[in-house]
């Protein structure tokens, strides 16, 4: 069977059992992912919604926030871990035995997602701040080679005005007395 790591109980849950193992595939569904600061942050939202019976939480040894870090897991009998898998490398599972019934929502959707997938944690869509990033680079490259452009024109038109006579053959007549 599993090893626990350690047990503890919390004022606002109920009791939390921590692994270092991944939820059995065969009867836990993922009801939301979240991208938290910490376990606590994690543990919380999970509290606060009734059909939570656990959380997996990436980052306990190095804080990745860029992507979804909390996964609450409903589990339809008993919550169980996967055995035959290895322990989690970054993070831990946390499955709750609730103490306290009443809940309240904070206004999160649950999702029927399998957890199916390796690389759940990964970011699957582009962070808007890197997308961001990429326009304003893009603009002031953009933006510095125009300047750069019209600078060189402008210096070409004032040195090739530099080389030129410029003689006005009408000043020089009026100049010139015949009488």
């Amino acid at each position: 069977m599993c090893l626990r790591f350690s047990c503890g109980s919390d004022v606002f849950c109920g009791n939390l059992t921590v692994y270092r193992r991944k939820w059995s595939l065969e009867n836990a569904v993922v009801l939301v992912s979240r991208t938290t600061e910490d376990l606590k942050q994690c543990l919380h939202i999970c509290c606060s919604l009734a059909d939570c019976q656990g959380v997996t939480f990436i980052g306990v040894v190095e804080k990745k926030m860029a992507q979804e870090n909390c996964l609450l897991i409903k589990c339809y009998s008993e919550c169980q871990f996967d055995i035959a898998s290895a322990e989690l490398s970054e993070g831990v599972s946390v499955k709750i035995t609730r103490a306290i019934q009443n809940f309240t929502a904070d206004n999160i959707e649950a999702t029927d997602i399998p957890l199916l997938k390796a690389n759940i944690f990964t970011g699957k869509l582009t962070p808007i701040w890197a997308i961001g990033l990429i326009i304003v680079a893009s603009v002031f490259c953009i933006g510095f080679n125009i300047i750069l452009i019209t600078a060189y024109i402008c210096w070409q038109r004032k040195k090739n005005y530099k080389r030129k006579a410029h003689i006005s053959t009408i000043t020089t007549l009026h100049a010139f007395n015949p009488t």
